[in-house]
């Protein structure tokens, strides 16, 4: 099921009903449908069914070996990587009388419905940016994701094309902990909205020309 048929059908329910009139609910429904999500198309959903604990594990295994002529095939060897998490919930409550709506001559709990649509759009991404960005450890290896042992991390060059050259060769040549090719292939490049013109300019143009 896709997000914003979530969205939709809880709107739909009797609970939801009774919290809101029809018209501040279809307001907030379309102003949640009008924002725009960064973060989808790229991340890897799954339902889980409760809070608690859960384990994201990876197996790896199957490398080929040589068998000599009269030789019995080698004992395959297998790598496993383990992970955690578990969800969270976000919840927030906007009260609002029966007075306020008569006495609301600026029409301002209209604006105040978009900026909480806006806010419930923007959950998301800033968890999802925030997890990028704090770079924490793993349990594989307790090493930080991007990190110089993994092959992942540039920090002395700003983004140009040599640089993201270089980015997009690491990211296709990292392997897991069996020495297996991850296979990986650049899709997304996720920038500051200070390198967004720059980042454009990468991905989209045919040729670059020397600045001389």
């Amino acid at each position: 099921m896709e997000r914003m048929d979530i969205v939709e059908r809880s709107f739909s329910t009797p609970a939801i009903s009774t919290v809101y009139t029809q018209t501040m609910g279809a307001i907030l429904l379309a102003n949640i449908a009008e924002t725009a999500d960064s973060t989808m198309g790229w991340c890897k959903e799954q339902d889980v069914k409760n809070f608690k604990t859960n384990e994201l594990h990876r197996f790896e295994g199957g490398v080929l070996t040589r068998r000599n002529r009269g030789e019995v095939a080698r004992p395959a060897s297998f790598a496993d990587t383990m992970e955690q998490y578990s969800i969270k919930e976000y919840a927030s409550v906007m009260n609002i009388d029966r007075q306020d709506l008569i006495d609301d001559d600026l029409n301002a709990w209209l604006t105040a419905l978009d900026e909480y649509a806006r806010g419930v759009q923007d959950l998301r991404p800033s968890l999802v940016y925030g997890f990028i960005a704090a770079n924490a450890a793993l349990a594989t290896d307790s090493v930080a994701l991007f990190h110089a042992d993994h092959n992942n991390l540039i920090t002395s060059s700003a983004l140009a094309a040599a640089t993201l050259q270089t980015a997009v060769t690491k990211l296709a040549s990292q392997r897991g902990p069996g020495g297996l090719n991850l296979n990986l292939r650049n899709c997304v490049l996720i920038t500051s909205e200070t390198l967004s013109f720059t980042a454009d300019q990468l991905t989209t143009s045919a040729e670059i020309r020397e600045a001389a």
